[in-house]
């Protein structure tokens, strides 16, 4: 029983040792508080709360404690502040200003249930830390770049388009010059066979369809014509990336045949 006892005591003076802080560790545990109270007087919550671990770190005291939980309260940080506040209770049950702190715990774990959860860092986002200031700055993902804007429009229709559009325009010329034989022949038919003998009726009949036929050859001339110019125009201002009308082609009828217009801008 007697050993038990000397036993023990040698282990309690063991922590008394232990607990008290080398003549540098305190010094450095001064200059510390000292730094986090200047720190604490600015305003500079993180880095004063930097410096108030520090000096708790090297020399576990009621006042780096204490100023370090203040620090937590007035930066906002409510779970932090009534963790501190609870500790610095346990640890320093006998100081003045308990009454006090139980005010803060009752306040800080209120505060605390309204505060949103910190949001957890993910595992491939690596904590960067800003060697210049002790609190360690943690890198957000960056939100994927935007897509690249959208062409003017998709110029495989007008390409496509234009193609058609000058091919009608060859098989219209073509029907035009195929009239325009045709009238021609009348006009020679008209000559050939009333050089002879002819009725009235007969020269009327073949001189309607000379005219006819000249009509059609110059409708189908035009309107191929118009076609073709435009398919082109169509087909060229697609490789370029320019832009048509809505209505680019335009087609009027004229006592004469027709006409036909295009429009389009660069």
């Amino acid at each position: 029983m007697r050993g038990s006892a000397v036993a023990l005591a040698l282990v309690l003076a063991t922590n008394v040792v232990q607990a008290q802080p080398s003549k540098a560790d305190a010094a450095a545990a001064d200059a510390a508080l000292s730094e986090g109270r200047r720190l604490y007087d600015v305003r500079e919550w993180d880095k004063a709360i930097v410096k108030f671990k520090e000096a708790y770190t090297l020399r576990p005291d009621a006042p780096a404690l204490f100023n370090l939980a203040q620090s937590y309260r007035l930066k906002g940080d409510c779970t932090e502040a009534a963790g501190f506040y609870k500790t610095y209770k346990r640890n320093f049950p006998a100081e003045k200003n308990i009454d006090k702190v139980d005010k803060f715990i009752v306040e800080m774990d209120a505060c605390a249930k309204t505060q949103q959860p910190a949001v957890p860092v993910t595992p491939d986002v690596q904590p960067v830390v800003d060697p210049k200031s002790d609190p360690v700055v943690v890198t957000q993902p960056q939100d994927p770049p935007p897509p690249p804007p959208s062409q003017v429009g998709d110029r495989g229709w007008m390409k496509w388009t234009g193609i058609a559009m000058a091919g009608v325009g060859v098989v219209g010329i073509g029907l035009g010059v195929k009239f325009g034989l045709d009238g021609g022949a009348a006009k020679d038919d008209l000559a050939e066979v009333c050089a002879v003998s002819c009725t009235s009726e007969q020269a009327l009949a073949i001189e309607d369809d000379g005219k006819a036929a000249n009509k059609k050859a110059y409708i189908f001339t035009s309107v191929g014509g118009a076609l073709l110019v435009g398919g082109v125009v169509m087909f060229v201002v697609s490789r370029m990336g320019g832009e048509i009308s809505e209505t680019p082609v335009a087609i009027s009828p004229t006592p004469g045949g027709a006409t036909a217009t295009y429009s389009f801008d660069f």
